[in-house]
């Protein structure tokens, strides 16, 4: 869309140096001032690099994720061939200026970028019939509040706009990502490319007019067609329809508002870059700015500061007509040289690149958890000294999953997990700062695990059938499953779906007096995820045979025993060993001693032997005694 002032006397505005919030719209700046410097090589540098026939392009090997996006942003496309009509328009096109990088323009387009949320997607000025929203915003807006431009008058005399968005192509990009092969502003660099990209080929246009906006000229007779030699740019990534929901957007929506700017209809831009090429590409990639001093002399002389942080190397001022000599130097003191340029109403560009490595970011480390963790446990690290955030990467070194939380990231220390982790199972975390300008290195690997309940309770035996069972906690647990394994009878879960949110358990049934079990808890999250803790034996206590025992007096001894508690009754089973008669005696009681009804015979060797019974008359014998009655 473009709009032509029918105003000629223009009003003076001095504009400063760039403002640039973010380092990929930075790399958008300079991709379409590339296309505009030779749109012909920009044709062929594309479609080689989408054929695979050149090695590098734009800062892009051909084995580069963002090139198989390219191949499906094609792919998926509504009008296909309108890649071949691209090609051709550019490879006819006339080389033109840069365009100058304009504040006002930046803040318009980032007005309209919030619009089309809120509203729907549409140009600026426009309210038409049929609305058509931006995927993930179904706003209901049914019209009646277009959008406006927002310019004084009489600040531009032409004036235009190109609107886009992209869902589902960074595909491999973003996988290219959680591989660890980038970090976050190498991903926002591709995600701008193929937002460029995409109003350059206009296979989802129904016509060519977002690139010939781009490639319109900056100056020259005026022909009714429009010029431009100022642009502003709002990038956003959000998380679009059908995209994983990690928290690490890969869908665009852009607005580019463009326009021309020429007070008293004379001069033009000096436009360029300062940066430092560290990858050694031969290409201005996101993050890569350097912060300068830029002495400028001709007509006008004066000294501007780039900023690192504020402009992502970016430079752009409005000056007269005239030669200038531009002269620059690193903030690290560096000088970059010195170039001449021309203004002649149109706008003018420069490049100064440094090589070499950039001043290594400093690394981050990583201080806890430690001990035993909880299910969210705070990770801990100290704060890396302009850092403007902090990439989190989680990996379950149990399951050998990678990265359990793609996407993460924290505006500083602490962290805590979004969702529970998994009791009983070993993790890795590695911190990273974020910089305005890079991504900093992964810190030293720092291993924990998350707890398992470890049973404390009631111990290696029982006096009762009913024992308290009691573990630690595990700090953040929705629940906790208890397993009781008769290890006896080897009945495995001998009471099924035993689950508590306390720490102590109590069987709903009795176990055996006399028999051997083995006990394990395990924590589980809100997804019903755990491993077990250790296991402990328990021996469920047989009555201990009082008495009597060895030579006794008296035709009847007194029986007694210990008692388990919980047991419904006891049987005691007496043998006589020197006529080979068992159970002699058999007989239950709900005491713990027992007299005999008639007498033993002198002489006689006797065994003996309790069982404690449980509600359903189970138990086991406790081991023997021997007795023989003397005189």
């Amino acid at each position: 869309m473009s709009v032509r002032l029918r105003l000629q006397v223009l009003e003076g505005r001095d504009v400063p140096a760039a403002t640039i919030d973010q380092a990929n719209e930075a790399f958008s700046w300079v991709l379409i001032n590339e296309l505009r410097r030779d749109p012909a090589e920009f044709a062929n540098q594309l479609d080689g690099l989408r054929r695979g026939t050149i090695d590098t392009a734009f800062g892009f090997s051909k084995t580069d994720p963002v090139v198989a996006d390219l191949r499906r942003l094609i792919q998926y496309s509504t009008w296909p061939g309108h890649y071949a009509e691209a090609l051709q328009i550019l490879r006819s096109a006339t080389p033109t200026g840069p365009l100058g990088w304009d504040d006002e323009l930046k803040d318009r387009a980032e007005v309209h970028n919030q619009w089309m949320r809120t509203h729907d997607f549409e140009h600026t000025g426009q309210d038409l019939p049929r609305k058509t929203y931006v995927p993930g915003y179904n706003s209901g807006y049914r019209g009646g509040d277009p959008d406006q431009w927002g310019y004084d008058p009489g600040q531009y005399y032409w004036w235009g706009e190109n609107i886009g968005y992209t869902v589902g192509i960074l595909a491999n990009s973003k996988a290219a990502y959680r591989a660890g092969e980038f970090g976050r502003i190498g991903f926002s660099e591709r995600a701008a490319f193929i937002d460029m990209v995409s109003y350059v080929l206009e296979v989802n246009s129904p016509d060519m007019g977002h690139l010939q906006h781009l490639i319109a000229p900056d100056g020259g007779p005026e022909t009714g067609s429009p010029q431009y030699n100022a642009i502003g740019l709002d990038l956003d990534l959000y998380e679009g329809p059908f995209e994983v929901r990690d928290g690490f957007p890969e869908s665009t929506l852009s607005t580019e508002r463009l326009g021309l700017y020429r007070p008293g209809g004379t001069g033009g831009f000096i436009a360029g870059i300062a940066y430092r090429d560290t990858n050694g590409n031969g290409s201005y990639d996101a993050g890569e700015g350097l912060g300068a001093t830029l002495t400028i002399n001709g007509p006008v002389s004066f000294t501007e500061t780039i900023d690192r942080l504020g402009s992502y190397g970016v430079y752009s001022h409005y000056v007269p007509n005239g030669t200038y000599t531009l002269t620059a130097t690193a903030a690290d003191g560096t000088p970059l040289g010195t170039q001449t340029v021309t203004v002649q109403d149109a706008n003018a560009w420069f490049e100064f690149r440094a090589v070499g490595s950039a001043e290594p970011a400093l690394r981050a480390s990583v201080t806890g958890p430690t001990g035993t963790a909880g299910i969210r446990p705070t990770v801990t690290w100290a704060t890396t000294p302009g850092a403007l955030g902090y990439d989190i990467r989680l990996a379950d070194l149990t399951t050998g999953r990678m990265n359990v939380f793609p996407g993460a990231t924290t505006n500083g220390p602490p962290w805590t997990p979004p969702r529970d982790l998994i009791p009983g199972h070993s993790y890795q975390v590695v911190v990273r700062a974020i910089f305005a300008f890079q991504d900093g290195a992964w810190s030293p690997a720092w291993n924990f695990t998350v707890g398992t309940p470890q049973v404390t309770g009631p111990g290696a035996t029982a006096a009762t059938l009913r024992p308290a069972v009691t573990w630690t906690p595990v700090a953040g647990a929705t629940a906790y499953v208890v397993r009781v394994n008769d290890l006896t009878t080897r009945r495995v879960n001998v009471f099924v779906g035993q689950r508590t949110t306390g720490t102590t358990w109590n069987p709903p049934a009795d176990l055996v007096s006399g028999r051997v079990y083995s006990i394990r808890v395990r924590a589980v999250n809100s997804l019903n995820q755990g491993a077990w803790g250790p296991a402990i034996t328990l021996s469920i206590s047989a009555p201990t045979l009082a008495g009597p025992l060895g030579d006794v007096t008296g035709l009847q001894p007194s029986f007694s025993w210990t008692a388990i508690d919980g047991a419904a009754d006891y049987v005691i089973a007496i043998d006589d060993l020197t006529t080979g008669r068992k159970n002699l005696y058999r007989q239950s009681t709900t005491a713990t001693f027992w007299n005999l009804p008639t007498d033993l015979i002198a002489g006689h060797n006797y065994r003996w032997r309790v069982m404690a019974r449980n509600s359903v008359g189970a138990g086991q014998w406790s081991p023997a005694e021997f007795f023989r009655i003397v005189v």
